[in-house]
This record gives C-alpha cells, structure tokens and sequence, in this order.
C-alpha cells in the first residue's frame, strides 16, 4: 500500500511539476538575523552559519542513523569535513538528499532558530537524522542533527573535534525535517 501512495505521489508530481529542475535553490534573500544569533553562533560557527544563509549549494539530507551512531564521538582528528562528506555520498550512511530551493532554506533555518532557543538543551547522544551540506567559492561545510536528543554538530575544513550541542526545542525541527523530506518522497529514519 506504502508503495502505491508514493507511485501516486510521484505521478501527481510529474503531471503538476513539483520537483521541477528549474527551481534554483540559491537564497532570494539571506534569512534574517535571529534574535538569539549570539546563541546559534555558540551551535555554529559564525563562519559556517554564513555559508547556511547564503552558499550556491544548499542540500538536504536524511541520514541513516545507525550507521552514524556516534560518529568520532569524543575523538580529535584530521579531515572530519572530507570523511562527513564522503559518507553523504554513499547510500549505507544516506537515504536520500534534495536541493533545497530558497523558500526551502529560509524555513529551514527559521526552524533551527526556533529550535536552538536559548541554548539550553537537555541530553546528549549522537544519532545524527538530518544533515544539511552546503558549498559555494569561500567554503564547504556540513551540519549535522540527531533526532533523539537534539544535538548539532558543524563541520568545516578547519574542523578536528566533534563538539555536540543539544538543541531545547528540538522535537518540532525534527518533524519540520521530516515533512520537508515527504514532500521531496525521501524517507526518515527518525
């Protein structure tokens, strides 16, 4: 039955062009500043939070988080941003990605916002659910979610320590997240 819903769906897509090629994910517009950026910049560096806002490419991926299970958890070393992005590359560690289009971005990032708060999360485990890959001519990054205790990981080149942060109100970006993969037919392992 799962399988005849999404055969529909993509049917209803390809006759109503959702999914067209012809949508450009590049920013209409940087997202605005949120009220706590002094506190999304203790999750993410400013440096990367700027490749968010406004790198060329913007891709959404949903993880399969067993195989991430805590990934370099506590360990210090080279090349964490090249290996992250190998990994997104290979369907053990991947269940799908999509660029994402400019409206795309702005709600994502408007719901990381809502999600980090005041910065006063609660667990801290590692079962990254979600990543987010952009690139453009000053950089590359990637940032990673987990769906079970809120934590976020960003990774840049100059990256060599997995440092978590658990987000407070992490529940609703998690099922923001989820309903974003939907409409793009991509499962999640949440």
């Amino acid at each position: 039955m799962r399988r005849a819903l999404y055969l529909l769906m993509a049917l209803s897509a390809a006759c109503c062009g959702r999914g067209s090629a012809n949508v450009s994910n590049a920013p209409a517009a940087a997202p605005t500043t949120p009220p706590n950026e002094e506190v999304v910049q203790e999750y993410i560096p400013a440096g990367i939070l700027g490749l968010l806002r406004t790198a060329d490419k913007f891709e959404v991926y949903s993880l399969n988080k067993q195989a991430w299970r805590d990934w370099h958890r506590d360990e210090t070393r080279e090349g964490l941003l090249q290996e992250a992005i190998r990994r997104l590359k290979d369907t053990e560690w991947t269940i799908g990605s999509f660029p994402a289009s400019a409206e795309e971005r702005h709600e994502v990032l408007r719901n990381l916002y809502v999600a980090i708060g005041d910065g006063s999360g609660p667990r801290d485990c590692f079962y990254p659910t979600y990543a987010i890959h952009v690139q453009d001519e000053q950089g590359e990054a990637v940032v990673l979610f987990c769906s079970v205790c809120g934590c976020v990981v960003a990774l840049d080149s100059a990256t060599t320590t997995i440092t978590r942060r658990p987000m407070p109100v992490f529940l609703d970006f998690c099922e923001f997240m989820d309903r974003l993969l939907d409409t793009h037919w991509i499962r999640s392992s949440r």
